[in-house]
């Protein structure tokens, strides 16, 4: 109770490790009312939140006021009130969700046995086999700050030929809300790409790999249901260029010889996936 520790019975942590990507949100209910819901984050995360988290350190889950630790915030730091307004708003529904595990002896004052050595959980709270994708999104604009998210999940398939990637709703759906961002992909932890956030309502000339979201609105308003996603080796298409054409095309085809090691390993591991758009 005094650390925040929780664990689970009859839950396997394959079964919640899907759900630990950057910023989702944990619903707790109890019996049919929403008690309170928390943010997923780890030990390696960039990001701040001054709210309910849900976080993973690798061995252990807890349920904490904020991230990172508020051991590292002054009593003068904004977001040190910012938690304990939080803490205060929920307090009538955490009260209760303590009184419940109360009730059922499922309190303890104590952490969790787990030997160094321990192998109950992967490093990154994701089964191997599955966590062979991922990536970082670094924001280059004024506040700069990195995230890893899991992306084995979020990419339905791929067309190597059209270069189109057709999305679930995850993360990478959503990356047109946080340009500018560069987005590196990795391979059971090796860099294989590194692609510029491009959307097509915002653009701008790139000559190395982009990540391009073909936007739609309508009326002014975003349709993200009807984005189409890409993987180019610049922007815009050479044919749209009003100059300098020559010059980006000699450009692009350099920068598509220096990651031709990764970009294999990229499209094998599509292939092994089984997820090759046909």
């Amino acid at each position: 109770m005094e650390t925040g520790e929780i664990t689970f019975v009859n839950l396997a942590y394959n079964d919640i490790c899907g759900s630990l990507a950057y910023n989702r949100k944990f619903a707790f209910y109890l019996d049919e009312d929403l008690l309170f819901t928390a943010t997923a984050v780890s030990g390696f995360s960039g990001a701040a939140v001054n709210d309910l988290v849900f976080y993973y350190d690798g061995k252990r889950m807890y349920l904490k006021d904020g991230y990172p630790s508020i051991a590292h915030l002054s009593y003068l730091d904004e977001r040190y009130y910012a938690r304990a307004e939080a803490s205060e708003k929920r307090k009538p529904a955490w009260e209760r969700f303590i009184r419940y595990l109360d009730e059922n002896n499922l309190l303890t004052d104590r952490d969790s046995d787990v030997p160094a050595d321990s192998e109950t959980l992967p490093d990154v709270l994701v089964p191997p086999d599955e966590y062979e994708l991922s990536a970082t999104i670094t924001h280059e604009g004024e506040g700069t700050w990195t995230s890893i998210v899991f992306i084995w999940k979020d990419i339905v398939s791929f067309n190597p030929e059209t270069r189109e990637i057709v999305l679930d709703r995850g993360i990478l759906a959503n990356l047109y809300e946080f340009a500018p961002i560069r987005l590196d992909i990795f391979r059971e932890g090796n860099l294989l790409l590194s692609a510029t956030v491009v959307a097509s309502d915002n653009p701008q000339t790139v000559n190395d790999l982009v990540f391009l979201i073909d936007t739609k609105k309508q009326d002014g308003f975003y349709r993200p249901d009807e984005f189409k996603y890409y993987l180019p080796d610049g922007y815009p298409a050479l044919e749209n260029l009003e100059s300098g054409r020559e010059e980006a095309r000699r450009t692009r085809e350099e920068n598509a010889q220096k990651r031709a090691t990764g970009w294999d390993a990229f499209v094998r591991y599509f292939t092994e996936a089984g997820k090759i758009a046909k």
